[in-house]
Formats: structure tokens, C-alpha cells, sequence
């Protein structure tokens, strides 16, 4: 993982979108800084959506995903322990998002979460698999520019001499 972000930061014209999407404790916070341990902080952004506002809810599911966000902290309440009785509703409302919007080139991935080193395990291999496709490597120099450089190089070399 170290190595493919290291060539995404250099090559920049990759850009991948990771969408962790899951119910409240169902590890997203643990699974994001497992697998992105070796990413080179300089190269990604996080971003936290927690409940929608009136203004999300009247847009799509991905739309906030599409822009900046502030963080919000998140405060449980009683309306947490309310919210357990739409369970079902919320599980199907997750299905038919999926179905609607998973593609071969945007898919979505479901991964159980109750057992959180094998659901890192695999979330770590879906995204290494991914980036490993896309073929990043570093740009190739021009023989006119390895000639630069070298000359550069003796020049720089014949500097730390005096």
C-alpha cells in the first residue's frame, strides 16, 4: 500500500474514492486507519458524514460525497435508541442503494462487521486488488532528461568538491 500511494502522489493523475458506509459501530473508524496505516497522510482526505441535514436529504446519497465537508461530532442521544426500531427499513434502504448504484467500475463491497480483524483483512485486500489494477507507477525520464540529470548530478558532485 506504501509503495501504490507513493506512486499516486507522484504520478497525479489517479484518484481513488473510498466510501465506507455502515451502521453506528460497525468499525468504519478502526478499518480506515488499519488499512490506510501506510498511505502517506499528504495524499488522501478524510471525511466524516454522520446524520444528514435537511439540505443533504433533499440530494442524493452520494451527493455529499461530492464536496467538503466540516467535521461534525457526533453526540449520542436518546434518539439513537429510537432510531433501533427503523432496523429493518434502514437494511432495505441500503439494499436498494446498492443495487442502484454499484457498477463494475464504481462497486460497492459488503463486509460482515462483527469480526473486525478479518472484515480489515478483507476491506484491505478489495482496496489493494483496486489500486493494483489501475497500474500506477512513477513517470519515465526522458533520455534528454537523464542527460540533464546526470549532468546535474556531476555538476553538483564537482560543487561539494571546492
Amino acid at each position: 500500500m506504501t509503495t501504490i500511494s507513493h506512486n499516486q502522489l507522484d504520478v497525479h493523475h489517479v484518484a481513488v474514492l473510498l466510501i465506507f458506509q455502515a451502521m453506528d459501530a460497525a468499525g468504519k473508524d478502526g478499518a480506515i486507519k488499519h488499512i490506510m496505516s501506510g498511505v502517506n497522510p499528504q495524499g488522501c482526505q478524510v471525511f466524516s458524514f454522520k446524520h444528514p441535514s435537511s439540505t443533504e436529504l433533499q440530494h442524493d446519497f452520494l451527493w455529499r460525497t461530492t464536496r467538503d465537508l466540516p467535521a461534525k461530532n457526533w453526540k449520542f442521544s436518546q434518539a439513537d435508541i429510537d432510531e433501533r426500531q427503523f432496523w429493518p427499513q434502514y437494511l432495505n434502504a441500503y439494499e436498494s442503494c446498492l443495487a442502484a448504484t454499484s457498477t463494475p467500475e464504481s462497486p460497492w463491497y459488503i463486509v460482515p462487521a462483527d469480526d473486525k480483524e478479518n472484515a480489515r483483512i478483507i476491506i484491505s485486500r478489495i482496496v489493494l486488488d483496486h489500486l493494483r489494477r489501475l497500474n500506477m507507477s512513477l513517470p519515465k525520464n526522458s533520455p534528454q532528461k537523464k542527460r540533464e540529470l546526470r549532468a546535474a548530478r556531476r555538476q553538483l558532485k564537482d560543487d561539494t568538491q571546492i
